[in-house]
């Protein structure tokens, strides 16, 4: 059955199953600069926002009331016509949220997006009151300000991904000490030590950094000790050089032949080859294997901790 968010009908569903909705903290925002923006229930789409230019001749054009504004919208794609786009998303935000009583946990916000958007989207995050699930955005387009704004006042829960080179404004290390699920930086050149310090999620990956294979060994010392990392299941870091002698350094390591294989499950039912690679043991008794190596566009380290796949790690669902 498929019904209009903007029906009366659907809001009182939503109302009448509330627990159901609310469990799944699926709301989210995928952000757009020239392509139409859209607000999603998990990976469904609720409404997409698009310029008044575009509207189409259709048979399935309605006009609907969303919060203040009465809008055109194609009742067959669930597409909105809107004059002015930033005011559109804040009003289809708004709207959502009060249709489902929940906040938007989610932000992908995409590449092409412009530096005027991303300031609009920064003050809109800053100005709710919520530890958001995930964010995706590529940093490049925002000015320094913004950039402090977003950093210091948006805190993330379960995935972040930033992507792009910012004008020399980095987070401060406790940005990421609230992420348990996936970190994914792109452009990993301004990462110091301290950052790593405040990681403790389950899935790492860091491109472009300036870590070497001595730093990793200083990591991989203080996992086995229990004090670094506890969440950790896989993590893949482009380092400045392959050192394997520097990266096992002062450590009780199994070697593995290269020609065992081993397949490692991720959390996405994908699986890793391993081939080869250094086997260590935690002071607990889990163990994981390492390995560094250099390929034709970067070197990598790469950390994977047995076992491959489990549905819980410290009471937390570990999801797509």
């Amino acid at each position: 059955m498929r019904l209009s968010l903007c029906s009366k009908k659907a809001q009182l569903i939503v109302k009448h199953t509330f627990i159901k909705w609310k469990q799944r903290r699926s709301l989210g925002l995928i952000l757009h600069g020239a392509q139409p923006s859209t607000v999603n229930y998990s990976e469904f789409p609720l409404l997409s926002i698009h310029d008044w230019p575009a509207i189409v001749n259709s048979t399935h054009i309605e006009t609907v009331q969303i919060g203040v504004f009465t809008v055109p919208m194609d009742t067959s794609s669930k597409a909105t016509y809107w004059v002015h786009k930033l005011e559109a998303i804040r009003s289809v935000l708004n709207y959502v949220m009060e249709v489902f009583n929940s906040e938007i946990q989610g932000f992908d916000i995409e590449d092409d997006v412009t530096s005027s958007e991303l300031q609009w989207i920064f003050n809109w995050m800053t100005s709710r009151t919520t530890i958001f699930k995930t964010i995706y955005v590529n940093i490049t387009q925002a000015t320094t300000e913004d950039l402090n704004l977003f950093f210091q006042n948006v805190k993330v829960s379960d995935g972040l991904e930033l992507r792009g080179s910012s004008n020399n404004c980095y987070p401060p290390y406790r940005f990421f000490q609230s992420v348990r699920r996936f970190i994914n930086i792109t452009n990993g050149f301004w990462l110091e030590k301290r950052h790593l310090d405040s990681f403790n999620c389950t899935i790492i990956y860091l491109s472009k950094t300036r870590f070497s294979s001595e730093d990793m060994n200083i990591y991989l010392r203080k996992w086995k000790e229990g004090k670094t990392f506890s969440r950790l299941k896989l993590c893949f870091i482009e380092t400045t050089d392959v050192n394997v002698e520097k990266l096992l350094e002062g450590m009780d390591v199994t070697e593995v032949p290269l020609e065992t294989v081993r397949k490692y499950k991720t959390q996405r039912g994908n699986y890793i080859t391993i081939r080869g690679g250094f086997d260590i043991t935690r002071h607990d008794g889990v163990f994981a294997t390492v390995n560094i190596r250099r390929w034709p566009t970067a070197n990598e380290f790469t950390w994977v901790v047995w076992p491959d796949w489990i549905h819980e790690i410290h009471g937390e669902s570990i999801i797509g």
